[in-house]
C-alpha cells in the first residue's frame, strides 16, 4: 500500500507529504493538478493488470461561497428535521390506534369523547418535542371534590 496523503483545503505548511522532498502538503484548493497527476500514476498502476488505461483524472472543488454555505446546511437540517418529525408522527400514530384499538376490546374507552382525549393526549405525549406535564381538567365533575354545605 502507498497512501497518499494531503489536507483538502490547507494552507498550513508545517506538515511533511510522505514519499516527496518537498516539505509543504499537497493543497486540493492550489494543488489539484499534481494531486490528480499522483491520484491517475496511482491507480494506472493497479489498472495495468486489467489493460486498461487511464487517460485524464481531475479533481473539482464544489465548495460553496460563505455566503451560501450556511443557508444550504439551514436548507438540510430543515429537510432532516422535517423527515424526522414524519417518522416520529407516523409511529405515533401507529401506537395510538393500536391502543386506542385494545382498550376498546377490552371495554374501556367507549364513549367518542374519551377516544378523542385518549387520542389527543398519547398523540401529544408521543410526538411533542417537550417533555409532558401532567395536567388535571377540572371541568370533569369526576374528578372535583364533594363539596359540603
Amino acid at each position: 500500500r502507498n497512501p497518499l496523503f494531503f489536507r483538502e483545503y490547507s494552507a498550513s505548511r508545517d506538515e511533511h507529504r510522505p514519499g516527496t522532498d518537498s516539505s509543504s502538503p499537497l493543497s486540493l484548493k492550489t494543488e489539484s493538478h499534481l494531486l490528480g497527476d499522483t491520484l491517475r500514476e496511482m491507480l494506472q498502476a493497479r489498472m495495468e493488470v486489467c489493460g486498461i488505461k487511464i487517460v485524464s483524472f481531475e479533481l473539482s472543488d464544489l465548495t460553496y461561497a460563505a455566503e451560501v454555505a450556511p443557508m444550504m446546511l439551514a436548507r438540510q437540517q430543515a429537510a432532516a428535521l422535517v423527515d424526522a418529525r414524519d417518522t416520529i408522527v407516523a409511529g405515533a400514530v401507529r401506537i395510538v390506534d393500536g391502543a386506542v384499538r385494545r382498550l376498546a376490546e377490552l371495554g374501556h374507552c367507549s364513549s367518542a369523547g374519551d377516544r378523542a382525549r385518549l387520542t389527543t393526549n398519547m398523540m401529544t405525549v408521543l410526538a411533542g418535542q417537550t417533555r409532558p406535564q401532567p395536567i388535571i381538567s377540572l371541568s370533569d365533575a369526576e374528578f372535583l371534590p364533594k363539596r359540603e354545605g
